[in-house]
């Protein structure tokens, strides 16, 4: 098979998976469950005379195989079908958040991940409120105050930053962040007082300090994701968050993570300045 009669094939399959609602339904139930047609009418509410016709269809473009009386998904029917509604899902998502997109920094020409938004399944929108002003900062500090690898792009200095970096030293995690120059006098004046009698825990701690803005807060590590923007006249939005667990978009944030750490700017080894300032060894980052 060449090339576009390859693409076609998909292109038509795709189309009919998606042109119905009443097979997307169908398809998205049995995925779950194998069923038969009583049991997918009682947990869809779809009729018996929509279900044995859609069932058909999907039968004889060889979506779905028969076994008794229940009917499965086929293997690479999962695959496609997951990439449409995760299409749908992103649609949705742009649909209903293009106004904050659209007054926000969110494309960056010049950074190959943020040319493309992530996968957006599963993405949870924070926001604060009246109730709790300070949610999607909240948000972004319990990210930050994870175990493991814990790698931030901070584009402004976090109210509670004193006692995020006394978490970091505190703890047996590889923490790398980036942050502009506007906000490392501060970080660097405060390690730098810092002191303490107990061991500095923190695997390694490293910190990139940008010549210039970069536009956005990101926090990520291997389980979550929690990410936000500036507006478009170039103030930080602080009042919104867009945080995931989807394993796509994680793996999205750390390329993010890994463009910005490429861009000019001076690196700084914070564990090695609290280890010497408080008569500790420093043998390396481990």
């Amino acid at each position: 098979m060449n090339i576009i009669n390859e693409y076609n094939e998909i292109h038509d399959e795709i189309k009919f998976l998606i042109g119905s609602t009443v097979r997307l339904k169908i398809l998205t139930y049995l995925l779950h469950s194998p069923s038969t047609i009583k049991d997918i009418h009682e947990n869809t509410n779809i009729n018996y005379t929509s279900i044995t016709s859609n069932l058909n269809k999907l039968e004889e473009k060889n979506f779905l195989r028969k076994e008794k009386d229940k009917y499965y998904v086929k293997s690479r029917t999962k695959i496609k079908l997951m990439n449409v509604l995760c299409l749908n899902d992103n649609l949705k998502f742009l649909n209903k958040y293009s106004k904050f997109l659209n007054n926000h920094m969110v494309k960056n020409e010049k950074l190959e991940a943020l040319k493309t938004l992530p996968p957006i399944v599963n993405c949870e929108v924070i926001s604060a409120d009246n109730i709790n002003p300070y949610k999607a900062t909240d948000q972004i500090e319990k990210v930050m105050k994870s175990y493991g690898k814990v790698y931030t792009i901070c584009g402004f200095l976090h109210p509670n930053c004193t006692s995020l970096l006394k978490n970091y030293f505190e703890k047996d995690s590889e923490v790398k962040i980036i942050i502009p120059s506007s906000v490392a006098e501060y970080i660097l004046k405060h390690v730098n007082a810092y002191r303490t009698d107990d061991r500095i825990k923190c695997k390694s701690f490293n910190m990139k300090i940008l010549k210039n803005q970069p536009n956005l807060t990101l926090c990520i590590t291997e389980k979550e994701c929690v990410i936000s923007f500036f507006r478009n006249e170039g103030e930080y939005d602080k009042n919104t968050v867009f945080y995931t667990t989807d394993k796509s978009a994680i793996k999205w944030g750390f390329k993010l993570f890994s463009e910005i750490e490429s861009l000019e700017g001076e690196t700084v080894n914070i564990k090695k300045i609290i280890c010497q300032n408080n008569n500790q060894p420093y043998k390396g980052d481990i």
